[in-house]
């Protein structure tokens, strides 16, 4: 009898964000960090106002990747949903309290 091995690879699921507050390659560099740092998540593109990325559905959900780009400082919502604008805000000044 052969022993088969389960080399399968991870499920994976590609995932949009839209991002408030962004405006300069800074924000793109400052996104990019904060997503790029999670587990199992590989970044395919950030530009302003979005993100593209695919995760392992089982190592990262996609609350911590919104959570993540608000830790770096921008509002982010998963892209199917409105974003608000901010008025006022910039992407390298201090955020209102």
């Amino acid at each position: 009898m052969q022993s088969t091995t389960n080399h399968a690879t991870p499920p994976t699921q590609p995932v949009s964000l839209a991002i408030g507050g962004m405006s300069c390659g800074h924000c793109v560099a400052a996104v990019t960090e904060a997503l790029a740092g999670l587990p199992s998540v590989e970044v395919q593109r950030v530009a302003v106002g979005a993100a593209s990325v695919t995760i392992d559905p089982q190592a990262t959900s996609t609350a911590a990747l919104v959570d993540a780009v608000r830790e770096a400082g921008y509002d982010a919502r998963i892209a199917d949903r409105p974003l608000p604008q901010a008025a006022g805000s910039s992407c390298c000044s201090p955020r209102p309290a």
